[in-house]
């Protein structure tokens, strides 16, 4: 079978980049054509453990830049490949690996947390004139790092579902107050709006479940995304490998939704910035059975002089067990040279009460530390070809961390435009466009992160006007509580 190149100038394209060793090699770039020509349909390959293409960074299955060169077969039909295609991410030797055609879809989703639930369920009768992949690395339910609050902006969209009733399972307890420990001082505050904890291992499956019974979607589990295709500056599709030792397979698509959260690789591939320390929190959280004095409330606390907050929020489903957990601004952190783990201790010790009440109750183990990404426009909403949502473009709260309305609202505007962008016949990239304006127009102004802006430890818990201010909404709650409530059941339905 005969081939002829297209698409090479990788070559008067490719540039240094972060993972760049900063020389480049054109004999790499010819022997990455070679190897490419003396390649047929679905043969195996022997495993690579050298970069090719000038790169230096074992473990990766891509070039850092999206380049790629692209070959066309004889009868017409595409085959892709990449510098380090065959460099097992652990960097080990042997074995080969098959690459196969997964086919062409008018629309690829990755990833089944919330906002790829949120994608496919708000997409409505248009999905049912397309063909969507819908893939997930995981295999439901899955555990996920997380404070697992639902606040009553992401109960709406929940609503707008359809899922309310599976969701809260009719036993689900709201949570009716906040208490704020601000060193000495403790104000409670009334909540008379929807709010449960519930782990993110339920929660997601119970969306998925419900979008997934609904939709004509093609969907898989236990499959990850390796790599994405790219062709100029545009993606294709995606490469994905069952497990972390499986074959690969290739899929095409007119357009790639990716909602893979925090480790999404589209977006490595593409080098968005979204660990920058200064626009990063951390977190570390763990599940505690048996606290005493465990009821519906959510307790935060700040300590002068600590670089972060600590919270106990008591699980909707279950009347004993609470998510526990610490967070903090990175940067802070950093310049504290305090872990995320220090600053766990560093709470107990400011709080000897804290400490005692969790010292009685079991831990399912030591605290399951994350990063959480802030967002910025330098990292965008959209790439040619593709549209990232929630957590894979950090859409974040700066000040809580909080994200899970953010997943679930963007998905639903990503549903807006991709449903008109096939409506007219799926070419104007500028309808794709819109997303950014519908989430602009929704929350993106709350979330652009100025470090100066971030209130944290000594100037929230030592700030008079913010402690009268507290006590002053607490005493507000509780006389406005039953006309919160009844304003409550109208909106939201609980």
């Amino acid at each position: 079978m005969g081939y002829s190149a297209r698409g090479t100038s990788m070559l008067a394209r490719h540039r240094p980049s972060r993972f760049h060793s900063g020389v480049f090699k054109p004999i790499s770039v010819l022997r990455c054509l070679r190897l490419s020509l003396s390649i047929p349909t679905g043969s195996t390959l022997g495993t690579r453990r050298r970069a090719v293409c000038g790169t230096r960074s074992p473990g990766r299955y891509w070039p850092p830049t999206p380049s790629s060169v692209v070959m066309v077969r004889s009868d017409g039909s595409e085959l892709f490949l990449y510098g380090e295609l065959m460099t097992p991410q652990n960097g080990t030797h042997g074995g080969t690996k098959r690459i196969s055609d997964g086919g062409d879809y008018d629309l690829i989703v990755v990833g089944a947390g919330p906002s790829g639930s949120s994608f496919v369920g708000n997409l409505g009768s248009s999905a049912k004139r397309l063909r969507i992949l819908w893939i997930e690395a995981k295999e439901f339910p899955r555990a996920k790092p997380c404070g697992d609050g639902w606040g009553p902006r992401a109960i709406q969209e929940i609503r707008r579902l359809g899922a309310m009733e599976a969701f809260l399972d009719g036993e689900t307890r709201r949570v009716q107050n906040v208490e704020l420990q601000l060193d000495e001082r403790r104000f409670r505050i009334r909540n008379p709006l929807p709010f449960y904890v519930i782990p993110r291992r339920k929660g997601d499956l119970v969306l998925r479940d419900h979008v997934l019974a609904s939709s004509a979607a093609r969907y898989l589990d236990g499959v990850r995304v390796a790599q994405p295709l790219v062709v100029g500056d545009r993606v294709i599709g995606v490469r994905t490998q069952t497990g972390n030792k499986g074959d690969f397979t290739d899929y095409r698509a007119r357009l790639i939704v990716d909602a893979s959260g925090v480790n999404s690789q589209v977006s490595k591939v593409l080098n968005l910035e979204k660990n920058d320390p200064v626009r990063t929190l951390q977190a570390a959280r763990t599940y505690y059975r048996g606290i005493p004095g465990l009821n519906a409330t959510a307790e935060v606390y700040y300590a002068k002089g600590v670089p972060g907050y600590f919270w106990i929020f008591p699980l909707s489903g279950e009347e004993d067990v609470a998510n526990v957990g610490v967070g903090g601004y990175r940067k802070f952190l950093r310049e504290q040279e305090v872990s995320i783990r220090g600053l766990w201790d560093l709470f107990l010790g400011a709080f000897p009460d804290l400490k005692s009440r969790l010292e009685l109750a079991e831990s399912d183990g030591r605290p399951n530390p994350w990063l959480l990404g802030l967002y910025d426009d330098v990292v965008g909403l959209q790439r040619p070809g593709v549209l990232f949502l929630g957590e894979a473009t950090n859409l974040v709260e700066y000040s809580t961390g909080g994200g899970l309305y953010f997943a679930l609202r963007s998905g639903r505007a990503a549903a807006e435009v991709t449903s008109e962008y096939f409506a007219t016949g799926g070419a104007d990239d500028e309808i794709l466009k819109r997303y950014y304006d519908l989430c602009e127009k929704a929350f993106l102004p709350h979330l652009r992160f100025h470090p100066d802006r971030y209130q944290m430890a000594e100037k929230f818990s030592g700030s008079r006007r913010v402690r009268g201010g507290l006590a002053a909404a607490s005493a507000l709650s509780r006389a406005f509580y039953p006309l919160g409530r009844v304003v409550s059941k109208a909106r939201f339905g609980v």
